[in-house]
């Protein structure tokens, strides 16, 4: 059984694009993915964002999907992009829409929960359903994106179903004081510890949370209440944590020729916005020849100018940090030429001051 076999980074953090070392861990976690999904036989999917979800991918085709519902409690984007998945799959695999179901798979129980907020109440991010798997041996309960939990109901479905190990995301506390209030992040530390006091399980607490460098100071109760029992995914496994994305700024900073590598990567993204460009041509071939049909044409033309226009955005964005790099280059430059020039004057006076 596979979780929401994905992965995603954001285009900006800190104003910078994704460094390259985050885009080769990208891809190369991409095909990991890929790896056990071909050994798999069910999938989930508890909501429709790219780091849950990957309708590009082929893994999911002759296996069992179970994905949230489509019809109801969701909202406009993640409708479209199930209806989108639907579209693809529907006739490939068996799709399952499992929101608040349990089924039976030899002697494993899947227990699929209500929708729950994405965040706090009526937030426009939509819904997510929560996966308990019972093998008789042990209660692992995905709670994918309540993010902490903010709200008291999904606080109180994951104290029900009192599983042995709970995976969950937290609070994204780097949007702290305007995209996520002071107040929800005390309502989801609150919610967390009542869980940790009532529940004996063990807690693995990453994806959103994790995103914060200092995240252990801004989800402080929590950790002080709760002790060793909470794990990132990492430290859970006995690895080190490795936080790209909130150290970007740290990996685009600490190599030398900044320049040259902000001209190179500009570079290489318009060479990539010229290989999509192409594709959107093939496909019109191969629709013109009969080869796939025009809905299937109307979707892959949407991938790509989604992703032409991602690739031109970060473009846009590099060129505009490359000005200010180099703005602030000329400036310390004229600031270490007058720091000289008053060295020189001072020096000469002195001189001058001694000779007379």
């Amino acid at each position: 059984i596979f979780i929401d076999p994905s992965a995603a980074y954001t285009q900006k953090r800190y104003g910078l694009p994704p460094h390259q070392k985050e885009l080769d861990t990208f891809h190369k976690t991409k095909k990991k993915i890929s790896e056990i999904a071909q050994k798999c036989d069910v999938f989930t999917i508890s909501h429709y964002h790219y780091d849950h979800y990957d309708p590009n991918k082929e893994f999911y085709k002759e296996k069992k999907v179970f994905a949230k519902d489509i019809s109801s409690n969701i909202n406009k984007s993640q409708a479209q992009r199930g209806k989108e998945f639907k579209g693809i799959f529907e006739n490939k695999c068996d799709l399952i829409y499992c929101d608040n179901s349990s089924h039976k798979i030899g002697n494993t129980e899947i227990i699929f929960s209500p929708p729950f907020f994405h965040g706090p109440e009526n937030i426009r991010l939509g819904y997510v359903i929560m996966t308990l798997i019972d093998d008789s041996k042990k209660r692992i309960l995905h709670a994918s994106d309540v993010q902490g939990p903010v709200t008291n109901n999904a606080t109180k479905y994951i104290i029900e179903q009192n599983p042995d190990l709970l995976i969950i995301d937290g609070p994204p506390t780097m949007f702290l004081g305007y995209r996520f209030s002071k107040k929800n992040l005390q309502l989801c530390s609150k919610n967390l510890v009542n869980i940790i006091n009532k529940l004996d399980c063990d807690i693995i607490l990453d994806h959103h949370l994790l995103r914060d460098l200092k995240y252990k100071k801004a989800f402080s109760m929590p950790y002080k209440k709760g002790g060793s029992r909470l794990k990132t995914f990492a430290e859970y496994l006995g690895k080190e944590n490795n936080t790209l994305e909130a150290n970007r700024k740290i990996l685009w900073g600490k190599y030398m020729g900044f320049l040259e590598r902000l001209d190179k990567s500009i570079k290489k993204l318009e060479k990539r916005i010229e290989k999509e460009e192409m594709g959107v041509a093939q496909l019109e071939e191969k629709f013109a020849s009969k080869k796939i049909t025009k809905a299937k044409l109307n979707i892959e033309k949407r991938k790509i100018s989604d992703k032409i226009k991602s690739l031109r955005s970060r473009v846009q964005t590099l060129k505009g940090i490359t000005v200010k790099e180099k703005a602030h280059i000329e400036e310390k430059a004229e600031e270490k030429k007058k720091t000289q020039e008053e060295k020189e004057k001072k020096k000469k006076k002195k001189k001058k001051d001694k000779e007379e």
